[in-house]
């Protein structure tokens, strides 16, 4: 496959940036370009929604900590390098969860009647325990099965880089948990990225007056130790 073309006065502005270390006018510049040197979660969204740049020193600081890392050389190479046959982004959400919450086997997680707790359990068994225990009625395994107090919690999350396309497929998938499965547990949707910033948009329209639970991963902790009271 073809490189991408990067000019001379483009590869000179990228190195002037990088040697005085301007974090801010560095991502700045580097998400003008077709292709951003690292793949992130956070780009698109940058991309997206100029403001978060500066609403976002930590996670602008550690993509150019990044940068600084791999170098002119390495960073240009990353940008002029030719598309991908197929691109991923694999989910980070689970690795935030077992950073922030307790997490236990499916034993210890029935018999807990006090606090917050997550079920740590493979896919099928997570799965089973949903729709055998708590009768929910789906057909793949949940982003998270929490027990908050006597409460069980099941729910979908989703970090929306763009709107339309396979991203609105996503939501629409993570809705339907969220305001159609039944059983003996809540149902919420944990929801971050472009759609908190674009209120116009038809994915925002559908959460904007409804009565499910949906809001940041931020917030799920005080949805959850409420519900644990």
């Amino acid at each position: 496959m073809t490189p991408r073309a990067l000019s001379k006065k483009a590869r000179e502005e990228i190195r002037s940036l990088l040697e005085r270390r301007k974090d801010a006018a560095l991502v700045r510049y580097l998400l003008t370009l077709k292709r951003f040197p690292l793949k992130d979660s956070y780009v698109s969204f940058l991309r997206s929604y100029e403001p978060a740049i500066v609403n976002n020193p930590q996670t602008v600081s550690r993509l150019c900590n990044n940068l600084y890392k791999m170098g002119f050389n390495k960073v240009v190479a990353a940008i002029t390098a030719p598309p991908e046959a197929n691109q991923r982004r694999g989910p980070q959400f689970r690795n935030w969860l077992k950073n922030n919450f307790k997490f236990a086997p499916i034993d210890k997680f029935k018999a807990v009647s006090t606090g917050v707790l997550f079920l740590d359990a493979s896919e099928k068994e997570t799965l089973d325990f949903a729709n055998k225990y708590l009768n929910i009625g789906i057909n793949k395994r949940p982003d998270f099965l929490a027990k908050a107090g006597r409460e069980y919690v099941i729910g979908e999350a989703k970090f929306l880089t763009a709107l339309g396309g396979n991203q609105s497929r996503g939501f629409e998938d993570a809705l339907k948990l969220a305001t159609k499965a039944t059983g003996k547990a809540f149902k919420a949707f944990v929801l971050d990225g472009v759609i908190w910033v674009s209120p116009g948009s038809q994915d925002y329209k559908q959460i904007e007056y409804t009565n499910i639970n949906v809001f940041s991963a931020l917030l799920l902790g005080v949805f959850l130790r409420n519900l644990a009271r």
